[in-house]
């Protein structure tokens, strides 16, 4: 669902997202379907922030950026998240 609504916004790199995924159950394919969206959005979003209480899904999210080279951060927080997206606008 998230991955037809992100589709559907204008391809010139604007959209600022904002994913909660605490409490997510994380296995190598959750992280490769993650992987593979956030590749195919690139030319939609400019910046991605993640909000995890995972350290390995944290630590899988900087991988994932740096693969991809997207713009994306880690976040314990919705708030902070949120604070960080507005810088990136």
């Amino acid at each position: 669902e998230a991955a037809r609504f992100i589709r559907a916004l204008p391809a010139n790199g604007s959209a600022l997202t904002c994913t909660d995924v605490q409490d997510t159950t994380y296995n190598r394919r959750i992280i490769d379907a993650f992987k593979t969206m956030t590749k195919a959005n690139a030319p939609i979003v400019k910046a991605a922030a993640v909000v995890t209480d995972s350290a390995m899904h944290r630590a899988a999210m900087g991988m994932i950026a740096l693969m991809s080279r997207r713009k994306m951060e880690a976040f314990a927080s919705r708030d902070a998240a949120l604070d960080w997206l507005v810088t990136q606008a």
